[in-house]
């Protein structure tokens, strides 16, 4: 069985089907407590549904770190009043087998469909960002050459529109390049911290956006408020 591409297909005991994805993200929806005994799972080439424990005989052991329906991993309470209930699974020798304490369990499968066709759009949005704000800079590069050399004025007035632009390109691709290279970073590693980074990264584009539009709105008023006062007092 080829473990490559999107090719694998997951189906729940109640019927819901999720796919295609690649392995490792099948192997991650394993180690969360996504997938149980009672799961059937699908890979391009098959002509049926196959049960979980065809593909992951261990998926015993993994079940018993998990509470049944608890995706978070959280631990079962024991008779022993001074257990820990809210203490990590471990297996018999103490450590946790399967996934890093901090792994993001709380996202479905379908989160992470949506955010795997997210990244491509978002770095790509990025990258396009940097070649216009390095063209803008580039163009402010080249009036300022020419006004310099022919020393006439009429060079100057497009310099500031083009350091401008290359300003307001600049900001928003950073934020966007960010949003997806932490995303791409969360969908391989199922990390908590990769998965805030990114939205961290998203919340500082949405902020600029607000002060541009907010920006924009002062200055149509004041442009209003000048006609208007031109209107009256001219």
């Amino acid at each position: 069985m080829s473990s490559e591409g999107r090719s694998w297909y997951l189906k729940t005991p109640g019927g819901d089907q999720f796919g295609p994805v690649e392995r490792e993200l099948l192997d991650a929806w394993l180690h969360e407590g996504r997938i149980d005994a009672k799961c059937s799972i699908q890979h391009n080439g098959w002509n049926d549904w196959r049960p979980a424990t065809e593909i992951y005989p261990h998926i015993g052991d993994v079940e018993q770190a998990f509470t049944a329906g608890n995706v978070f991993g959280v631990a079962p309470a024991s008779e022993d009043v001074d257990a820990n209930p809210f203490a990590s699974p471990v297996d018999g020798d103490g450590v946790w087998p399967y996934a890093p304490s901090d792994r993001a369990s709380a996202i479905t499968p379908g989160m992470r469909e949506a955010l795997a066709q997210t990244r491509p759009w978002v770095t790509f949005l990025g990258i396009a960002g940097f070649v216009l704000s390095g063209l803008s800079a580039f163009g402010f590069v080249v009036l300022l050459v020419v006004a310099t050399v022919t020393g006439a004025v009429e060079p100057l007035f497009p310099m500031f529109p083009a350091a401008f632009y290359a300003l307001i390109f600049l900001l928003p691709a950073s934020f966007l390049f960010r949003y997806g290279r932490k995303l791409g970073d969360f969908l391989r590693n199922g990390q908590s911290r990769d998965l805030e980074d990114a939205l961290y990264a998203q919340k500082s584009l949405w902020k600029l956006f607000g002060c541009i539009a907010a920006l924009m709105f002062v200055g149509y008023i004041v442009v209003l408020l000048s006609l208007l006062t031109m209107a009256v007092f001219g």
